[in-house]
């Protein structure tokens, strides 16, 4: 039965039953916006799986040069998010979230927790992560991003490796990468831009980031962030960033409560055992290729898949959940990974993106960049002239009151 009888908070007034959470079900009291707040937790949000993020081994897959993306990005410190994490706070952040946008075009989340109020736009957030929270903005999923400087067929094109724009797929699947950039998908669906389920698919937003890190072209991840949780909230999916929102309540000053801490010490991460339950192995010259594809650099003998690895699907899935809820909550921690049927991947390798095949691509882009700045001239030169105009009308207006005062 749905507990919509537990206390609200609203201000310093309580609604709801007379009785604290506290001594109905043992759970500490927590604070919501109003009832209807409340309402949402325990009907919808509480029963919803945490997306916890994974740590990237940035030793193991050093050939995949994945941590010079991310420092390209400004993004270092999302190689390795923690291991702790508040499932029962992540829930209640999102069932008090509202959002909107700031006067100064800045869109905002905003939400409570523990009597805290949180209070989040894409500078706030940067700053909490330490990353950059400059670059353009994009967040789609029913279409493909729109915006300067990224054309999506062009981005196919340029992860397939092959065709032109106009006889590009619209829709990809993540066997048709590439290895490099599988694993930028990957580390796409679990960290950047999290959802659950089943991940062979590429969606619009997942070609535009792996193509933008590919390419080294800096956009504001803060933003998609903020634009996910929101569309998080208003779907029944599972909940993302959970170790980030380690961070963020910490910052505001939220009392974390050690009963609903959760410390993961046996946790998933990205690393060359990925590689292997994909399907891929390494080659004598350090490269990977398909199991199942013959390769002439190869000498015949694949590197050992499983020698660290446990072996049977049990122990494989226990490895990947874990119980962290008194509601038998468990998190997606991977459980495409540990459920679905081996990825098997196209007969067709395709190669990783070579620097010549941007070569068609220089002149437009230098073109476009050429224009860009321009136009990013023309307007700060008319907005300084308008200052100009501005500091001198109001200079006149103070000589005119003061010779001619208001009666």
């Amino acid at each position: 039965m749905p507990r919509t009888k537990h206390a609200a908070m609203v201000g310093n007034e309580r609604t709801g039953s007379s009785r604290s959470s506290a001594d109905q079900t043992g759970e500490p009291d927590y604070f919501f916006r109003n009832p209807e707040c409340a309402e949402k937790y325990y009907n919808d949000f509480s029963k919803r799986k945490v997306m916890l993020g994974r740590k990237v081994n940035v030793e193991s897959l050093s050939d995949f040069e994945i941590e010079r993306l991310f420092v390209k990005q400004g993004w270092r410190n999302l190689l390795d998010m923690g291991t702790e994490v508040f499932p029962k706070y992540v829930r209640l952040f999102f069932a008090n979230l509202t959002v909107g946008w700031e006067a100064g075009g800045l869109f905002t989340v905003k939400s409570m927790v523990g009597g805290r109020d949180i209070i989040l736009n894409e500078v706030i957030l940067g700053d909490i992560l330490g990353i950059l929270h400059v670059g353009i903005r994009a967040y789609e999923f029913k279409t493909w991003p729109v915006c300067k400087g990224f054309d999506y067929g062009e981005a196919l094109v340029y992860l397939l490796g092959n065709g032109v724009a106009e006889d590009a797929p619209r829709k990809i699947h993540d066997n048709q990468l590439s290895v490099r950039s599988r694993l930028l998908h990957l580390i796409c669906t679990h960290n950047l831009i999290p959802r659950g389920g089943h991940r062979e698919e590429v969606t619009f937003m997942d070609v535009f980031v792996i193509e933008r890190l590919l390419k080294e072209r800096k956009f504001n991840l803060p933003y998609i962030m903020l634009k996910h949780m929101e569309a998080a909230c208003d779907s029944k999916k599972n909940l993302p960033y959970g170790f980030l929102f380690t961070q963020i309540f910490r910052y505001f000053g939220v009392a974390l409560s050690s009963r609903e801490r959760d410390t993961l010490t046996k946790c998933e991460q990205f690393d060359t055992t990925v590689l292997t339950r994909m399907g891929y192995r390494r080659t004598s010259r350090n490269t990977w290729v398909p199991k199942h594809q013959d390769s002439n650099e190869d000498d015949g003998v694949a590197v050992a898949e499983a020698e660290d690895e446990p072996e049977g699907e049990e122990v494989d899935a226990e490895a990947m959940e874990f119980d962290v809820d008194a509601e038998a909550m468990e998190f997606d921690v991977d459980a495409d990974l540990a459920a679905d049927p081996l990825i098997i991947p196209s007969s067709t390798r395709y190669p990783d993106p070579p620097s010549s095949s941007d070569t068609r691509f220089t002149a437009f882009e230098a073109r476009m960049l050429a224009m860009h700045e321009a136009q990013n001239k023309f307007i700060q030169d008319n907005f300084t002239s308008m200052q100009e105009e501005q500091r001198q009308f109001f200079a006149e207006m103070r000589i005119f009151m003061a010779r001619f005062p208001p009666p």
